[in-house]
């Protein structure tokens, strides 16, 4: 009960207010007084603060990932599970990583980039608007993508795989030996090395009257859902040897375009056995 101020009473001696009155100032008092903050309160702020750090830090952690996958794809590199949960805290369990991880992912969207599986735990990212006819504008990326699709052009038209040693030797007829620098490309030997971590090559080793011979092959990354296709490769080998476009009519071509999609083979597979 709040007790009634001298000034209060001093008024009720001075006009003679009654009880009732001075019962009405009293609460009127009571009211005016300043209310200590509930508890309740400063908990319910402390909780919409940990809200948002959380908050900004899932968007700073998503942000991580979607540069690295972007940067990595500029540079036609795999993109590995691995490397991207080294990217999300190691407070979040392991679910919560793959969820963090796939959440970014589904994030790329936006610029129509698309993932391919090559092998367990890497995928390659791809534009979906991105067309092989049409050279990079970037003189970098024009002379990278212009190597590769020579070497594989050798690959692919010697039956989808070929020797190292003659691959060499083709190269070295075109002025671009195994130990050669070459501008915008460096070091030929080390390009391969890298085009097959990528992906685009694959090794083998075969042994031939107890010799044993090192051998290239079209790698898991060359299908119809990935940057470069079987198709490309020869539209590329045919337009540099013949200065034109191979015609629709062109077997080999058809035969890239099955190889580029082994479901259409499939398809045509089981219906032949129908």
């Amino acid at each position: 009960m709040v007790r009634a101020s001298s000034r209060v009473r001093r008024q009720v001696e001075r006009y003679g207010e009654g009880e009732d009155d001075l019962d009405a100032e009293v609460e009127r008092q009571r009211r005016s007084k300043p209310q200590a903050p509930r508890k309740k309160r400063k908990v319910n702020h402390a909780r919409r603060i940990d809200a948002e750090l959380r908050s900004d830090e899932k968007f700073r952690t998503l942000g991580k990932i979607r540069r690295h996958v972007l940067y990595q794809a500029s540079k036609g590199e795999l993109i590995r599970d691995s490397d991207l949960s080294k990217l999300v805290p190691k407070t979040q369990s392991r679910e919560a990583r793959q969820r963090t991880i796939v959440a970014a992912k589904r994030g790329l969207g936006m610029f129509n980039c698309e993932f391919t599986t090559i092998k367990r735990g890497a995928q390659v990212v791809y534009g979906l608007d991105s067309n092989e006819t049409i050279p990079p504008s970037n003189i970098w990326y024009r002379n990278q993508a212009s190597m590769r699709y020579l070497i594989l052009s050798f690959v692919l038209l010697s039956g989808n795989a070929i020797e190292a040693k003659m691959l060499y030797k083709h190269l070295s007829d075109l002025g671009l030996g195994p130990k050669k620098a070459t501008i915008f490309i460096g070091n030929v030997k080390k390009f391969i090395e890298t085009m097959c971590r990528q992906g685009f090559l694959q090794k083998s080793k075969n042994e031939e009257h107890e010799v044993e011979k090192l051998f290239y092959e079209i790698g898991p990354r060359i299908t119809l859902e990935s940057d470069v296709t079987r198709e490309g490769i020869y539209r590329f080998a045919h337009h540099v040897a013949k200065e034109e476009l191979p015609t629709m009519e062109d077997d080999f071509l058809m035969r890239c375009r099955q190889d580029d999609d082994p479901r259409d083979s499939e398809a045509e597979e089981s219906e032949d056995e129908e």
